[in-house]
């Protein structure tokens, strides 16, 4: 398993790699907080699961955030010096 930031993680399952997202769900009848994974694509090598990645975090900062292109490139810059620590 390859942990990434913003709760994102990349796994195998012997054939292909998974692009995982981690979050937090909370139950209101049992008042509990239980950890759900979210299977946000599959890929074929890495590199593709990292172009995914980065993609799926600029668009929901965007989505998430009154944002402005000065700090979308900064997350873009951010995420490129992440993923070339992965060689990809």
């Amino acid at each position: 398993m390859l942990n990434l930031k913003h709760n994102y993680f990349i796994d195998s399952d012997g054939n292909c790699l998974k692009l995982c997202k981690r979050a937090v769900r909370h139950d209101d009848e049992a008042n509990t907080d239980r950890e759900v994974v979210t299977l946000v694509g599959y890929h074929t090598d890495l590199s593709t699961a990292l172009k995914s990645y980065t993609r799926h975090v600029v668009n929901e900062h965007i989505c998430n955030n009154d944002t402005t292109l000065d700090l979308v490139l900064d997350l873009l810059n951010e995420l490129d010096e992440e993923v070339q620590g992965y060689g990809a």
